[in-house]
């Protein structure tokens, strides 16, 4: 049965490194999409202030190891010394069960977390690093959109020329003027 003496509830108390960690995040995300040097700050401030958050909130784990003595035994052949266990001596301070739950608990929605944002990350992130070019769209003249009038345009493949119509289009499938 665990001691419920030492089983309180772990809470940090308030920081400013969470606030600073998403602010490095949130200028590397934006780096990536204006540039790289941004990106580069944004990386930096996110890995500073999270290794800073980290030692934060593990600060109570972080406790200097008590020093024990080495365990001695007796030998076989001399009868006088046994060894017998000292009512003073303290017990070693374990984890708790529910720590330890704790814990896994973090790592295992931290792994799902990376396993669910990676791919969504990288399909959102990849096609701006995609060398893709359009092809171009043909509407036809400049004097089919007149300045001030609504036009319905449709879009059509290039032939020959950069952005002429095919010569081949019936004329009720050219852009449309509307009055």
């Amino acid at each position: 049965m665990s001691d419920l003496g030492h089983d309180t509830p772990h809470a940090s108390g308030p920081s400013l490194w969470p606030i600073a960690f998403a602010i490095g995040v949130a200028c590397l995300l934006l780096g990536l999409v204006i540039s790289w040097i941004v990106a580069a700050i944004g990386a930096v401030l996110a890995v500073v202030f999270g290794v800073l958050w980290a030692r934060d909130v593990t600060r109570d784990v972080r406790e200097e190891v008590p020093h024990v003595e080495p365990e001695t035994r007796a030998v076989a052949d001399a009868p006088t010394a046994v060894a017998a266990a000292s009512p003073t001596q303290e017990p070693l301070e374990g984890y708790t069960r529910s720590r330890f739950l704790e814990a896994s608990t973090l790592g295992l929605g931290a792994a799902i977390g990376a396993i669910v944002t990676l791919p969504v990350l990288g399909f959102t992130v990849l096609p701006s690093f995609t060398n893709l070019e359009e092809g171009e769209a043909g509407l036809g003249p400049l004097e089919n959109f007149p300045e001030g009038e609504y036009v319905i345009a449709t879009f059509l493949e290039p032939e020959g020329g950069r952005g002429e119509p095919p010569h081949d289009v019936h004329p009720q499938q050219r852009p449309h003027r509307r009055r």
